[in-house]
Formats: structure tokens, sequence, C-alpha cells
């Protein structure tokens, strides 16, 4: 009798293990509770310097380099508190020094999220990461901040367009379908702002 009962606990364990297993988070799925990361994509648009003059472009871009130095302080400022390696980010080139090397091109990058949450969300921010399909290293990452209303059970599109291509490992002249190819990628939430104030902030890993 003992024995049986032994058999029986050990197969409910066995069964409540593998449940666990089949309800954790599937691997490259959103890591932010209350936002759920839908279709991401990204193009690249050539336009005519001369027929699109933008007297405060300049402007623009640099408070977008502004923007994301701060988004990265403030990265490296929670990893250092977890006793964590800072972020390096001084070997990659601002969006003016890309615009630089070819003047005629933009990138837009987009990510549909819906918000899960029973809050409404006021601004997301967020990060198009690129990866290297061999090895899984990580080749390119844009940090964006957009400010958008996304009621519960509402879905949003998330877009900015700036000089920065995908990855600067690579020449700016290769199509963006070769670049598809070669490359993997995923969109990041870094951090959740509601209209009721409370924020959420991803852990530093």
């Amino acid at each position: 009798m003992k024995t049986l009962c032994l058999l029986l606990l050990m197969f409910l364990a066995s069964s409540a293990a593998d449940a666990r297993a089949q309800e954790s988070p599937a691997e490259g799925a959103a890591d932010a509770p209350g936002v759920a990361v839908g279709q991401i994509s990204w193009r690249k648009y050539i336009h005519n310097p001369a027929l699109d003059e933008d007297p405060f472009k300049h402007n623009r871009e640099q408070l977008e380099n502004e923007r994301r130095q701060e988004i990265i302080d403030r990265e490296n400022a929670l990893r250092m508190r977890s006793g964590k390696t800072a972020i390096d980010d001084r070997g990659r080139p601002t969006a003016v020094e890309v615009a630089a090397r070819d003047p005629r091109a933009t990138y837009l990058y987009k990510a549909k999220v819906t918000n899960t949450e029973s809050k409404v969300i006021r601004a997301i921010e967020w990060d198009y990461v690129f990866f290297d399909h061999a090895g899984g290293k990580e080749v390119g990452r844009h940090m964006f901040k957009s400010r958008v209303k996304i009621h519960p059970g509402k879905s949003a599109e998330l877009s900015r367009r700036t000089a920065s291509p995908p990855t600067s490992v690579v020449e700016v002249t290769k199509t963006a379908k070769k670049l598809k190819e070669q490359y993997a990628e995923r969109v990041e939430i870094l951090r959740i702002e509601y209209e009721d104030g409370s924020v959420w902030t991803r852990p530093a890993k």
C-alpha cells in the first residue's frame, strides 16, 4: 500500500511539473507585463534632398540622440545598482553621423502593441533589436520613446523614423531584403508609463 501511494505521489508531481513547463512563456515573447507585441517591421526610404529640404532636420536628429542617451543612462543606472556591466555605446555612430554618410536615406521602424492591462497607457519606451541569424549576436539596437494613449484591450502602432540603419556593421548599400534575410529582429519593451502615474520598468539583465 505504501508503495502504491508513493508511486501515485510521484505521478502527480511529474504531472504538475509538465503543466508548469507548458505554461512558461515562449522564447522571444514580450518581456513586459500588460503589453503584447504583435507585428514588427522596418523600411528604408530614399529621398531627394533638393526636393525635401528641412531646415530643422539637424535639430530634430540632435534631440533624438539626446533622448537616446537619456535612455542609455537610465538603463546603465539600473544595471550598476544590480552589479551588472554598463552598456558601452560610445562606439556606435549617432544618427547625425550616419546621415552624413548617406544623406538620402531614412529608416522607419514600427511595432504593433496591445494593452492587456486594466490601466490606460500614455507612453512606451521600446527597442528595435537586430540579431545575427547564425550566432544570435546582437548587431543593432534602436531606442525609442512613443507617447501614445492606449486604452485597455486596445492596440496601437508605435513608429519612429530615424537616419540610423538597422545595423552599423553592414554596407549602407545593402538592400532591405538582404538585411531581413541575414538578421533576426524583435522589439523589447523597456518602460511603460500609465495615465494614473504608475510606471513599469524592465529589470536590468
